[in-house]
């Protein structure tokens, strides 16, 4: 089967991480599987010998067109009734001479904005199989993300052979515009038996991109005020010079120097000398789709502190497998981060149930969930 993962890039960050995995994957069973990105950047992860497309074209654009498109999604397109397909007419076309060229079986479109080409492809390409893979909660996606181009995403929801989300609440949403909703877990690939070349277990780690919103940084900085000076948090993670500038001034207005280090984007091998060497994983964020890096953090025996958000919930359960605190009680969750450090029974109970959940994510798990449901999607016609 020839099968393509259209992502808008693969930079850094957890969603690009995922569908690389899953191509990878995917690619062991006599598969030919091939990336796309809608956008210029160079892949930040490797990509072993895979192929990847990368679109070019928003390096020929100038200030003003890119301007002008700002403005007209503004007003004329605003209230829901933005149109990819319209706005980016070079891209879209050009990713549907690729996947028609490469006589692609099966496109799986990552993301929301992404799914808005749906419909065009199928009429482009009546032969293949599309799947809307939809990598947060429907609520953010719907309300927030896209809702500049709410009737498109809609529309390609609709339109999709599949869609494929995180959890089972989310299921249960999506399942409204398409039947055929399926929910199937992010997998995890972190060695967790790396050597570690030393150990501080009063670090906190927490792993996210700059995005103070939705990551909830600002909930991160409340937070450490609460904790004794001797807890430090080990920040892995990037965004863009403003955002980051943003977290600093943010750091420093709180004189939190020497208790939040930046560590800036880290490799597989760091992340995981990092995972090692800490005590607590630390999850501030007002909304998740899933928690890539929280179920990275239980394979190596981290206990999990996490907000009540949609993805966390799935993977931690009711306080089963870590800590949920109710949303966004700063103080709660320093009483738990507190309790935590303090209480080695109840710490080595967490880390052993955090080892235990994290292995009904490993590659072969989610691996077999995919395949199952593309077996599913050809047989069906």
């Amino acid at each position: 089967m020839n099968i393509c993962l259209v992502n808008t890039d693969f930079k850094l960050g957890g969603q690009q991480k995922i569908v690389l995995n899953l191509g990878k994957q995917l690619s062991l069973k006599e598969n030919k599987v091939s990336f796309y990105s809608f956008r210029p950047e160079e892949p930040f992860f490797n990509i072993d010998e895979l192929e990847m497309k990368i679109d070019k074209t928003q390096d020929e654009l100038t200030l003003f067109s890119k301007l002008k498109r700002k403005v007209l999604r503004k007003t004329i397109f605003s209230n829901g009734k933005a149109n990819p397909v319209v706005e980016f007419k070079r891209r879209h076309g050009r990713l549907l001479n690729y996947l028609k060229e490469q006589k692609i079986d099966l496109v799986i479109l990552s993301g929301g904005f992404l799914t808005t080409f749906s419909q065009s492809i199928k009429e482009y390409i009546p032969e293949i199989k599309v799947i809307a893979w939809q990598h947060s909660t429907a609520e953010v996606y719907l309300e927030n993300y896209y809702s500049e181009i709410k009737d498109k995403y809609l529309e390609g929801l609709i339109c999709s052979d599949s869609v494929v989300c995180l959890t089972e609440a989310d299921r249960r949403a999506f399942a409204r515009y398409n039947h055929n909703t399926v929910s199937i877990s992010n997998s995890v690939t972190m060695n967790s038996k790396v050597n570690s070349v030393s150990s501080n277990r009063n670090d906190i780690v927490f792993v996210s991109r700059f995005d103070v919103k939705s990551k909830g940084i600002d909930f991160l900085i409340e937070l450490v005020n609460l904790l004794p000076r001797d807890v430090i948090v080990k920040f892995a993670g990037s965004g863009t010079k403003k955002q980051e500038k943003i977290i600093k001034e943010m750091i420093v207005k709180n004189d939190l120097n020497d208790r939040i280090i930046l560590l800036g984007a880290l490799n597989e091998n760091e992340l995981a000398e990092l995972y090692k060497n800490g005590k607590i994983f630390l999850s501030t964020s007002r909304w998740e789709g899933f928690g890539l890096s929280i179920v990275e953090a239980m394979t190596f025996g981290l206990p999990v502190i996490s907000f009540d958000t949609t993805g966390p919930r799935e993977i931690i359960g009711d306080d089963e497998f870590g800590i949920v605190i109710e949303s966004f009680d700063i103080l709660k969750m320093s009483e738990a981060v507190k309790k935590l450090l303090s209480d080695d029974v109840f710490y080595k109970d967490l880390s052993h149930l955090a080892k235990k959940r994290s292995k009904d994510f490993t590659p072969e798990i989610i691996k077999g969930k995919w395949e199952s449901h593309i077996q599913d999607l050809f047989k069906g016609g």
